[in-house]
């Protein structure tokens, strides 16, 4: 799942979000390596590349989510394990029976979502600016500094 555009703006990514997302790919993992476990059809080397992506995965859900300041990398690495999860479960799937959800790749925005984003970006600026504009002319100025003239 692609968590940083779910429409016109971008999402800012809470701890929770990345722990709901460690817990949906655990459980994706943990029922891929049930599968991959009872094959015995699959290839000793490719079992091996389960167990060690497997590994590395779970040690990556037992991680516990920072707060703001990781949470765009933690988001960006479970999106990387879930593509390669997608890659294992396809090429799995070729000689045995996989029962784990698959994760869908990442789709990027259409162009007329990306177009809206950047309309709605230069109108939000220029509004801004206005807004500024509008606010500074109602201030009141300074008053003029008093000129002293020195007398020789």
């Amino acid at each position: 799942m692609s968590f940083l555009y779910q429409g016109l703006w971008p999402r800012i990514i809470f701890p929770s979000d990345i722990a709901n997302e460690q817990a949906a790919l655990r459980s994706a993992l943990e029922s891929t390596n049930v599968d991959v476990q009872s094959c015995t059809a699959l290839d000793p080397n490719e079992k091996t590349a389960w167990g060690l992506f497997y590994g590395t995965a779970i040690a990556f859900c037992d991680e516990e989510p920072g707060w703001l300041s990781s949470t765009g990398s933690m988001m960006n690495q479970a999106e990387k394990y879930e593509d390669e999860l997608v890659l294992f479960q396809q090429k799995l799937a070729k000689t045995c029976k996989i029962s784990a959800p698959n994760y869908a790749p990442p789709t990027a925005p259409d162009s007329i979502t990306v177009a809206l984003q950047y309309v709605a970006w230069t109108v939000g600026a220029i509004a801004g600016a206005y807004v500024v504009g509008k606010v500074v002319s109602v201030l009141p100025k300074p008053a003029p500094r008093a000129v002293v003239v020195r007398r020789r």
